[in-house]
């Protein structure tokens, strides 16, 4: 992934694949890209453009075509997608973003 993230103008980033049963989804994260700042306009004005919002924890992310999108300290991207809503969300309710707010630092 941090070979792409090059094409995107540089930062860092990991992606895993998660399977229970038969469902097979993934979970991306991204840090530090200059393509990242974008996405704060878009999830302040979610509704706006026909997107539901959706907690997870403290967190809000978007969710659109079956894929779940946050910001996390304006600086990190969290994306899951490939599964049913609620195991993504499960899924991401047990990552720690307070400590991910540190990455780098």
């Amino acid at each position: 992934m941090n070979a792409g993230m090059a094409l995107l103008g540089g930062g860092v980033g990991a992606e895993a694949k998660y399977t229970k049963g038969d469902e097979t989804f993934s979970v991306s994260i991204m840090a530090d890209s200059p393509m990242i700042a974008m996405f704060g306009g878009m999830l302040s004005s979610a509704g706006l453009l026909g997107m539901r919002l959706e907690r997870v924890g403290r967190e809000k992310f978007l969710y659109d075509d079956g894929d779940l999108t946050g910001l996390i300290d304006n600086r990190i991207l969290v994306q899951a997608s490939g599964t049913d809503k609620q195991v993504m969300i499960d899924t991401l309710a047990q990552m720690d973003f307070k400590a991910l707010e540190d990455f780098g630092d």
